[in-house]
């Protein structure tokens, strides 16, 4: 607590900035003469053009902004549907107030791209494709890695095993800057872990992407944007934080830009280290006995991420483009385990103790490179052009004692060690072409893409010391895969009314071939099929400021490449993973229908439902009946109903808010089919809520003060697992200084300690419950710095070519150890 009186003293105390106490106001109007309420009024300075100050209007279409430093200003005013307005230069002096009076704007003919929920650039925006979430909009986003940011963004749900779900769905893809990742399950959930929210922008979320986006992900896509610096000289951002939660972990990193009007240079670099720690208590039924699990684990990790590009403007119509990307890890994980064994009918009776103390070093490196043609001719012609290749290298090396304590003194050992290299290749080239059609504009394009996955597993028993390779354990998946696609999209509009309507065809061929000393059906197994995916989506303007979106698209999410790979990895000797090389991909329809009121509020429906829904269930071990597999199957079917409503306010002129609730029904169901390994009928449903709600308040010294907090009421994790509520309260504190250039912020996240995830199951003879949670508790602490020149150029928006592949190399294979 002293140290934390210390940082708000510092805050108030450390600016000597000049007083600044003049003004402007006015009022707002359209050509009609009527008010136009949340308009946005920008002040800038004449001397280099830099954004001074802002509002927006209120309901009367009033604005006024206050405490500005004397110096020479004009006013910018826009809203959706008018022409932007610039005011003739002005000066203020000090204690000056400029009334302007009545300004009117002009109504405008451009077709509506999007729609905004506040003027200022706020916390979310909504619009006809996506909704935008601002990271720099929220104070408790202040030293959050990527992962816990997921969990801030509206519609989006992110459980105890880092999966990801948008409105009530799994199969999300996680795309970085335009392209999905080329990682998946843990190595995904460790990259973005590794990756500092002051280094990322907005994050996107496409529920109905349309055909121009590859058909990978059944609920839609999450596209994070990290920040790129596009003000012209040198110039950079200076980014320090530290946290303290049960252990400590710091993070920083810097970046550059250097701009002419011919070359863009660009380089970020970034690191993250320290403890995360998480812990996970179990109570498992199985074959007459019970199994009671503790769990506590700590994994110390280091990661660098380093990005470098170079843009060269040919002229005004052609851009060529190199970048490369990397991400570097290592990290050493200690997870501790006892669990006590007795008969089911006596659980007050131990017969037997198994503790086991797993200890896994392992290193990562996932590098991308990327080059790209852009041709736009200024007049909506443009063509893209990118080449890319990446490769994922894992290396983990995991030594596993086992030591068991009878109730009759006696102790056996059980000691294991287990080699597990991965490594992935991914090549793709893909073009996409736009251009004006008659009345609307005609997308086209094509992609063709190689992936190439190779999982070892070397198991050894270890007997005095000596290792001896289990051949039977041990085995190699080489899985090879070729997926071509081309789309076609066509979008217009007609009065009040937009269209847009599109279609994507993929052809895939993949093979997985198991090399192992013990050969079963599964050694080889080949696929070829072709698909097509439909998307269309309908606008209407119903006035100048509420509209109605409606749109539809089919999507598939494909196995990740370690879920298909059917060799047994063992997590204690009475738990273990294991994929399915016969599991298939799920495919879904869905349908969504928003309607936005005063560019502000959202209510949005949506509707899916997915055919062979993957699922991960916990069965019996085939060779151990006192043992659990975990592995996936495919259910029948899946279907969700999701309404979800968004409500930005600004309440008083120093207290805004924003909140989003979202109420989903989820069923899944599946007849009995013993082939697919499902021994039971399985039919589950689930209704529950989800909100996340933010509030901030200006304060006197130019502090601002942010308390925030979600909630999910419960539901059904991956298959069978139904959940229990859960929630988290944060704080947040900020005070910018140094005339804007510096930035410090304080957070404290989950201050009751409430994000604590619980839950059972109940399959194949086998039923538990369990329990867990992280290290959520903890105080932040992060600097910004902006230095060089603050002038502001837009700078070319890219995506690259690994759009399809790119989620689905995962490197930790299982869920819930029992």
């Amino acid at each position: 607590m002293r140290f934390f009186s210390f940082l708000l003293i510092f805050l108030i105390s450390c600016s000597s900035i000049l007083a600044q106490n003049a003004s402007v106001n006015g009022k707002v109007l359209d050509d009609k003469n009527e008010v136009i309420p949340f308009a946005t009024v920008v002040a800038y300075k004449a001397s280099d053009n830099r954004m001074a100050k802002g509002a927006v209007t209120d309901d009367s279409g009033n604005f006024k902004i206050e405490k500005l430093a004397a110096a020479e200003y004009y006013l910018k005013i826009s809203y959706i549907g008018f022409d932007e307005y610039q005011s003739e230069n002005f000066n203020l002096g000090e204690n000056d107030n400029k009334p302007f009076g009545e300004i009117k704007l002009q109504n405008t003919s451009t077709e509506l791209e999007g729609v905004t929920v506040v003027g200022k650039r706020p916390i979310v925006e909504v619009k006809p494709d996506k909704t935008t979430f601002n990271v720099d909009g929220s104070l408790n986003a202040t030293g959050n890695n990527g992962m816990e940011l997921l969990q801030k963004a509206p519609g989006v749900v992110v459980d105890n095993e880092d999966n990801v779900y948008l409105a009530g769905k799994s199969g999300v893809r996680i795309y970085i800057n335009g392209k999905p990742s080329p990682l998946q399950g843990a190595d995904l959930a460790s990259f973005l872990k590794s990756v500092n929210s002051s280094d990322i922008d907005k994050i996107d979320i496409i529920t109905n992407p349309s055909a121009k986006y590859d058909a990978e992900g059944n609920a839609g896509i999450i596209d994070i944007k990290f920040k790129k610096d596009t003000r012209y000289g040198a110039n950079g951002t200076l980014n320090l934080g530290f946290q303290q939660g049960k252990y400590r972990r710091y993070n920083g990193g810097v970046s550059g830009n250097f701009r002419t009007k011919k070359t863009n240079v660009y380089a970020r670099y970034g690191v993250d280290a320290g403890t995360n720690w998480w812990f996970m208590d179990s109570y498992r039924l199985q074959d007459g006995e019970y199994f009671d699990l503790n769990n506590d684990s700590q994994n110390e990790n280091n990661a660098h991420n380093v990005k470098t590009g170079i843009d060269y403007y040919i002229n005004k119509k052609h851009t060529i483009g190199f970048i490369f990307d990397g991400n570097f890890s290592k990290s050493d994980q200690n997870q501790e385990s006892t669990t006590f064994i007795g008969p089911q009918s006596d659980d007050a009776f131990v017969d037997r103790t198994l503790t086991t103390n797993n200890i896994t070093e392992s290193s990562r490196q996932n590098v991308n490179f990327n080059v790209n043609y852009a041709f736009d001719d200024g007049e909506d012609q443009t063509w893209n052009v990118d080449v890319d290749y990446g490769f994922y290298n894992r290396e983990s090396d995991q030594f596993q004692p086992n030591q068991y304590a009878f109730s009759s003194g006696a102790v056996e050992n059980l000691d294991f060690r287990l080699l597990t290299p991965n490594n992935i290749n991914i090549t793709s080239v893909k073009f996409d072409h736009e251009r004006p059609l008659k009345k609307g504009k005609l997308g086209f394009g094509a992609k063709t893409a190689f992936v190439n996955t190779l999982n070892t597993l070397e198991n050894f028993i270890i007997t005095d010391s000596e290792e001896i390779l289990l051949t039977e354990l041990s085995s190699d998946f080489d899985y090879t895969e070729n997926v071509n696609a081309a789309y076609a999209n066509y979008n217009f509009k007609k009065d009040k009314w937009g269209f847009q309507g599109g279609v994507r065809m993929e052809q895939t061929n993949s093979r997985g071939i198991l090399t192992a000393e013990v050969q079963t059906e599964n050694d080889d197994v080949k696929r070829s099929y072709i698909d097509f995916f439909p998307s269309a989506g309908i606008s209407y303007q119903i006035n100048p400021t509420n509209s109605l979106n409606l749109n539809y698209s089919r999507r598939i999410n494909r196995p990740n490449y370690e879920n298909l790979n059917p060799f047994v990895t063992k997590i204690s000797d009475v738990s273990s993973f294991s994929g399915n090389p016969f599991l298939n991909p799920q495919y879904g329809n869905s349908f969504s229908l928003t309607y936005t009121f005063k560019y502000k509020y959202s209510l949005t429906y949506n509707y899916s439902y997915t055919n062979d829904f993957m699922g991960m269930v916990s069965k019996q071990d085939p060779n151990n009946e006192k043992a659990t597999t975990l592995t996936w199957l495919n259910l029948d079917w899946q279907q969700v109903h999701n309404a979800s409503i968004s409500v930005p306010h600004q309440i008083t002129k120093w207290w805004s808010s924003y909140s989003n609730v979202s109420v989903n029904y989820l069923r899944n169901y599946s007849d009995q089919d013993i082939e697919r390994g499902i021994s039971e009928k399985i039919d589950l449903s689930s209704s529950f809520l989800s909100y996340y709600t933010q509030h901030t308040f200006s304060l006197p010294w130019e502090l601002k003060f942010e308390v925030s907090s979600w909630f999910s009421s419960g539901g059904i994790w991956q298959g069978i697992f139904k959940t229990k509520p859960m929630g988290s309260l944060d704080l947040g504190l900020q005070r910018k200084f140094m005339d804007g250039k510096a930035n410090l912020k304080l957070a404290f996240n989950d201050v009751l300690k409430t994000a604590r995830w619980s839950g059972s199951d109940s399959f194949d003879g086998i039923s538990s419950t369990a329990r867990g949670g992280w290290d959520s508790h903890k105080f932040r602490v992060n600097f910004t710095y902006m230095f060089g020149n603050q002038d502001i150029l837009k700078g070319r928006k890219r995506k690259t070519g690994l759009e399809d592949e790119n989620k689905r190399a995962s490197g930790g294979g299982g869920g819930r150890g029992q």
